[in-house]
C-alpha cells in the first residue's frame, strides 16, 4: 500500500509548495483577497437559500404555533386560529398547525407530522412527550383540500387524547368543514375540541363491535378457548416434531477435545460434516485453503475491505475448488486482483460449489440425500402453528384480555422449540456422524484453546483457521490470532502477499477486514428517542 500512495503523497506535496511559492509573492495578493470578496458575495444569497432548503420545516418562531407555509388563510384567521392554539397549551398540550403544499398521502403526512415534532422538539419538558401536531399536506393545485394528521405525543396518548378521541375530533368535527374547503372552520373546531378534551377528559370510547365482543369471549380467563387450543395444538406439534427428531443421527461416542489434527481432509468436508450442513463458511475455507497453498493471497485494501491477488491456479484441485476460484477469476482485473466489491459479487456464484461440494458428501454416503423431505413436515406444522399464532394474536389484541398471552406464549414457545430442533437436524448420515467425530473433537479443542494462556497452548493457527472457519467456529479464535498477530505472526492462510507484510502489518486486521468483505453486514437507522417517541396519529383526506 506504502509503495502505490507514495507517488501521490509526493505530487500533493508538490503542488502545496508550487502554491505556497505564488501566495508569498505580493504581487497576487491584491487580486485574490478581491476574487475572494466577490465569490463570497455572489454566492451568499445562493448558500443561505441552500441552507433553508435543507431544512424542509425552517426554524420555529418563539410565541408562533400557526405555520401557513401554502398561503392558505388569511392574516385575520391565523391570528384567530393563535388564539385557539394558546387555549389548548394552556390546557397542557403544547401544539403546533403546519399548513404546506405537497403532494402526499396521509402516512406520509403522519410522517412528516412526527419529523416535525422531532426536528421542533414540541415537547414542555425534556422527555415529556406532550406535544400535539396538526399536520396538513395540501394539493399543489388545490389549496382547499389534501390530508391531514393528528400527531400526539406519548403522554398525550395515555392521557386524554387517545388515538380514538383524536380520530373522532377528525370525523366529526373538522372533516365535514375541510371537505367544504373551510380550512380555517376545520382546524378552529379541532383545536376547540382538543381543548375541551384535555380539560374534560375524552368522550367515552365507541361501542365496541360484534368481532371484539367475540374476541374478549375467547381470550378471557386462563382457562379461555383461546388458551385450551394452544395447549393442544401446542403439544400436538411437540410430539410430531419429536418423532421427527428421534430419526437423526446418534453420536456412538464422543471423543475427548484435542488440538492434533486427525487427518489431511480438504477443511470444506470437515466443516460440512462437523456442522451437520453446507454454508458459505465451507467456501470461504476452501479460499483460506487454497491460501495456504499459494494459490492466492489476502490482502487488507481498507478497515474493513480486502482483495484477493491470484497468483497458481496450477495448485487448485477438484471441481470444488475450481468453482471458488472461477467465481474469484472471472472478476479479476488486468493484474488479477479480485477486488472487496467484486469478492462480494462473487457471493451469488458460490452456489454451485455449496451443489458439487454436497455431492461429493452423498456420493460418499456421508450425507443423506433425503434429509431435507425428513424435515420438511415439520417445517410445514411449523406453518400451521404460526397461521394459528397470528389468529391467537388477532383474538387477543382486539379483545384486549391479557388472559390471552398464555395461549400465545405457548404456541411460541413450541415453535421455536420445534423450529430450532429442525433446524439443527443435521444432513450427514450415519456413517458421516462416525466420520466426523474424530474432527468433531479437533473442532472443540479449537474452541477450549481460545487463547495462548489455555491448559493446551499448542494450537498450530495455520493449521486450525481453515477449519474452523469451515465449522463456523473462527470466532473462537479471534483473541489468540490477535495475541499472536501482536507478535508478528504471518499466517500461511492468507497467502503469499508481497504487498502487506512488513513495519505496521497486523494479521488480525486482515482477517477482520476479509471477514467484513466476505461477510457484510446489514444495518438499520431509526428514530430512537426525542418528542415524538412512542407516539401516535389519527386523520385522513379532506
Amino acid at each position: 500500500m506504502n509503495v502505490h500512495l507514495q507517488p501521490m503523497r509526493h505530487a500533493r506535496v508538490a503542488r502545496f509548495w508550487r502554491l505556497d511559492s505564488q501566495l508569498r509573492d505580493i504581487r497576487y495578493l491584491p487580486s485574490l483577497v478581491a476574487t475572494l470578496i466577490l465569490v463570497l458575495s455572489l454566492a451568499g444569497p445562493f448558500a443561505a437559500q441552500a441552507l433553508a432548503a435543507s431544512n424542509d420545516f425552517g426554524q420555529p418562531t418563539p410565541g408562533t404555533r400557526i405555520y401557513d407555509r401554502a398561503g392558505a388563510l388569511t392574516p385575520d384567521q391565523v391570528a384567530s386560529l393563535e388564539r385557539d392554539a394558546q387555549t389548548v397549551e394552556a390546557a397542557g398540550a403544547p401544539v403546533v398547525v403546519y399548513i404546506q403544499a405537497k403532494s402526499a398521502d396521509y402516512d406520509k403526512t403522519e410522517d412528516d407530522a412526527k419529523k416535525l415534532m422531532d426536528a421542533w422538539d414540541l415537547q414542555s419538558a425534556p422527555n415529556a412527550r406532550d406535544g400535539l401536531v396538526l399536520f396538513l399536506n395540501l394539493k399543489p393545485n388545490d389549496l382547499k383540500h389534501g390530508q391531514f394528521a393528528f400527531y400526539a405525543g406519548k403522554s398525550q396518548l395515555s392521557g386524554h387524547l387517545p388515538q380514538y378521541e383524536l380520530q373522532r375530533i377528525f370525523d366529526n368535527q373538522m372533516k365535514p368543514l375541510m371537505v367544504k374547503g373551510d380550512l380555517a372552520g376545520g382546524l378552529e373546531s379541532g383545536l376547540q375540541a382538543v381543548a375541551g378534551s384535555l380539560t374534560n377528559g375524552p368522550a367515552p370510547p365507541p361501542e365496541p363491535s360484534a368481532f371484539t365482543k367475540f374476541s374478549r369471549s375467547v381470550s378471557d380467563g386462563p382457562i379461555s378457548l383461546i388458551n385450551v387450543l394452544a395447549v393442544f395444538f401446542a403439544v400436538i406439534y411437540g410430539w410430531f416434531a419429536r418423532r421427527v427428531w428421534s430419526g437423526r443421527p446418534r453420536l456412538s461416542h464422543t471423543l475427548a477435545p484435542t488440538t492434533e489434527r486427525p487427518g489431511d481432509m480438504q477443511p470444506a468436508l470437515v466443516g460440512a460434516l462437523v456442522a451437520g450442513k453446507i454454508s458459505n463458511d465451507q467456501i470461504i475455507a476452501t479460499i483460506f485453503d487454497l491460501a495456504r497453498r499459494g494459490a492466492l493471497a489476502i490482502e487488507q485494501s481498507g478497515k474493513k475491505q480486502a482483495d484477493i491477488h491470484l497468483i497458481d491456479e496450477s495448485v487448485v484441485r477438484g471441481d470444488v475448488e475450481q468453482s471458488v476460484w472461477h467465481s474469484l477469476s472471472v472478476r479479476a482485473d488486468d493484474e488479477r486482483i479480485v477486488s472487496s466489491h467484486n469478492i462480494e459479487a462473487a457471493r451469488s456464484d458460490w452456489d454451485e460449489a455449496r451443489k458439487l461440494l454436497r455431492t461429493h458428501l452423498e456420493n460418499r454416503g456421508w450425507f443423506d440425500p433425503h434429509a431435507s423431505a425428513k424435515r420438511r413436515p415439520v417445517y410445514l406444522a411449523t406453518a400451521g402453528l404460526v397461521v394459528l399464532l397470528v389468529a391467537a394474536f388477532v383474538f387477543v389484541v382486539a379483545g384486549q384480555q391479557a388472559w390471552g398471552a398464555i395461549g400465545l406464549g405457548v404456541l411460541v414457545a413450541a415453535g421455536f422449540a420445534g423450529l430450532g430442533a429442525m433446524l439443527s437436524y443435521p444432513d450427514t448420515t450415519q456413517s458421516g456422524n462416525d466420520i466426523a467425530e474424530g474432527w468433531r473433537a479437533y473442532i472443540e479443542g479449537i474452541k477450549k484453546a481460545k487463547s495462548a494462556k489455555s491448559p493446551d497452548a499448542k494450537l498450530d493457527l495455520d493449521d486450525a483457521m481453515p477449519y474452523a472457519t469451515a465449522a463456523g467456529v473462527a470466532s473462537a479464535l479471534s483473541k489468540r490470532l490477535e495475541q499472536a498477530s501482536d507478535n508478528g505472526y504471518t499466517p500461511l492462510w492468507l497467502g503469499p502477499s508481497t504487498r502487506q507484510y512488513g513495519s505496521g502489518y497486523s494479521a488480525f486486521a486482515a482477517w477482520m477486514a476479509f471477514n467484513a468483505t466476505v461477510t457484510p453486514s446489514s444495518s438499520s437507522t431509526g428514530s430512537v428517542g426525542g418528542a415524538s417517541a412512542g407516539g401516535g396519529g389519527a386523520g385522513g383526506s379532506f
